[in-house]
């Protein structure tokens, strides 16, 4: 988190606060960011699962990680979001061995394009795409970006995500029958920032204690109880599976499924820039628990 940042790096935070500022205004930025993170990770997950592109969760999720380690020292001001979701999308398949081409990303964008309603709720099976005005770049722009993304991500590509050790946790909570539910909520939480904050396995815990909790009532036998107390935490480790927790709760409370206007508004407040004239990224290192 932010407390444990350098002083370089406090600036260039600040920095990226100021500019965000710019854009949505200091009062609303916190909730508008909130907003239009969900809002990406939901683009990105029905242009990743588009009939074009057709990519595997994880690819999926490894693109949302990249796309928010890249805004945490970037503003939305200097990058357009539209084209660095593509483009993580594009690096994220190279990286997991889905390689993907400009040209298809770029003609699933197309396709995806619809005037009418284009919000983005939590199931993107119910969503729709913004209009293709929202976006006009091409296959060379994306290749292009790609050395701004790379740049900020300091070639620190492979992403290790929570899936692998909640499938673990899950059998020796004897709650496997609930599988499916904590892979949608792990899905979830890449529409927070719980990706950057907290380890793979935090997320994990966090989310079968909240799928325990809420199939209570399926429970023939609630031995995950004590399967939980017989994890040895580290320091702070409990209030950290809190604070995920609390991420989610926000999440499905306030921002489960957003508005056209709501994200038309956002969107409209986001200068758009030709590629070449964008800023060098930011030099600045992940935070040191970033995952």
């Amino acid at each position: 988190k932010d407390e444990n940042l350098s002083e370089d790096d406090r600036k260039r935070v600040a920095e990226r606060n100021r500019k965000n500022a710019d854009v949505f205004g200091a009062e609303t930025m916190d909730e508008d960011i909130k907003r239009l993170r969900v809002h990406l990770a939901a683009f990105i997950t029905q242009l990743g699962k588009s009939k074009q592109v057709a990519m595997r969760q994880r690819v999926i999720s490894t693109s949302i990680v990249y796309l928010s380690r890249f805004y945490y020292y970037n503003s939305y001001k200097d990058f357009h979001p539209y084209l660095i979701a593509a483009t993580a999308l594009y690096l994220a398949s190279k990286v997991e061995e889905s390689p993907q081409t400009p040209k298809n990303i770029v003609n699933a964008l197309t396709n995806l394009g619809n005037p009418g309603m284009h919000t983005f709720p939590l199931s993107p099976a119910n969503s729709r795409a913004p209009p293709t005005s929202r976006y006009t770049f091409t296959g060379a722009d994306i290749v292009d970006a790609e050395y701004y993304l790379v740049e900020e991500l300091k070639f620190n590509l492979i992403v290790f995500h929570p899936y692998r050790p909640m499938e673990r946790y899950i059998k020796d909570a004897r709650l496997q029958m609930f599988l499916e539910d904590a892979n949608h909520m792990i899905n979830d939480s890449y529409r927070t920032d719980a990706c950057l904050h907290y380890p793979p396995h935090t997320i994990a815990i966090a989310v079968i204690v909240m799928v325990a909790i809420w199939n209570k009532d399926h429970l023939e036998h609630p031995g995950w109880e004590s399967w939980f107390e017989s994890l040895q935490f580290h320091d702070n480790h409990k209030a950290q599976i809190k604070e995920v927790q609390d991420l989610l709760l926000l999440l499905y409370d306030e921002h489960a499924q957003l508005e056209q206007t709501e994200i038309d508004k956002i969107m409209d407040r986001i200068p758009k820039h030709e590629l070449i004239s964008q800023p060098s990224a930011s030099t600045a290192p992940l935070p040191a628990n970033a995952s």
